[in-house]
């Protein structure tokens, strides 16, 4: 099967999985941003110097294009997870292509806009935690 086709097919047959992966990325999302992490990265990404009305404003498209961004997420690690039985290899590959697709592109862009290493990790630490329970979820539900 071409690989281009592999995601669509994959979306198709596992929408409740791909379901799941939101509610739960978005689970983590308020505990990683909300609980464990607000004070700093409130601090370190100045999202506290944006008036309170354009914060409330943006937070429903961002909510949209968080959840556009784990289908997409989602649907692309269950094609590439389609033959892998192990939570363990699933977690693996998970957590190579999150390195070389997020981490690196992340590094690169905090670095030349200045950002703190410490936003980095609270930032990219948090995608590597989705993309691991989504490899969990996948792998055990698909």
């Amino acid at each position: 099967m071409s690989i281009f086709f592999s995601p669509f097919t994959y979306a198709a047959a596992h929408l409740g999985v791909i379901a799941l992966c939101i509610v739960v990325t978005m689970i983590i999302g308020f505990t990683w941003f909300g609980v464990i992490f607000m004070k700093p990265w409130c601090a370190l990404s100045g999202v506290m110097n944006v008036p309170e009305s354009a914060r409330k404003k943006q937070m429903l498209p961002a909510t949209i294009t968080n959840i556009v961004g784990v289908i997409v997420q989602s649907t692309v690690l269950g094609a590439a997870l389609q033959d892998i039985v192990s939570t363990t290899e699933a977690m693996s590959i998970a957590a190579m292509l999150w390195f070389t697709f997020t981490f690196t592109v992340f590094m690169t862009s905090y670095a030349y806009g200045l950002k703190s290493w410490k936003l980095l990790l609270i930032d990219t630490l948090y995608y590597l935690t989705t993309w691991l329970v989504m490899a969990v979820i996948i792998v055990k539900l698909s």
